[in-house]
């Protein structure tokens, strides 16, 4: 008998890792470095490694129709489109 996989929903998923990482110890002295949770840390850590891995996905598919981008200059559009900032002068026209 074949199994299903099985399936869950990103709130349900992020749910899960905030009650996970809840319980994480923090051991930070006071200060500075204690501005953010460590739990917020995690998943802020994890947030960047989900968004690159559908970029990488979306890039895969635009490279098999026809079009050869980096991640990184991608990337950097995106953060010029965003930001209103070009940091390279062959984007400050995006």
């Amino acid at each position: 008998m074949a199994q299903k996989a099985a399936t869950i929903e990103i709130p349900e998923l992020m749910q899960f890792l905030r009650s996970s990482l809840h319980e994480l110890p923090d051991e930070r002295k006071p200060g500075n470095n204690t501005k953010y949770r460590v739990e917020d840390a995690v998943m802020a850590a994890f947030s960047v490694f989900f968004t690159h891995s559908e970029l990488k996905a979306r890039l895969a598919k635009w490279n098999k129709a026809g079009f050869d981008f980096r991640l990184e200059w991608l990337l950097r559009c995106i953060n010029a489109v965003i930001s209103g900032e070009a940091m390279f002068s062959a984007l400050k026209d995006v």
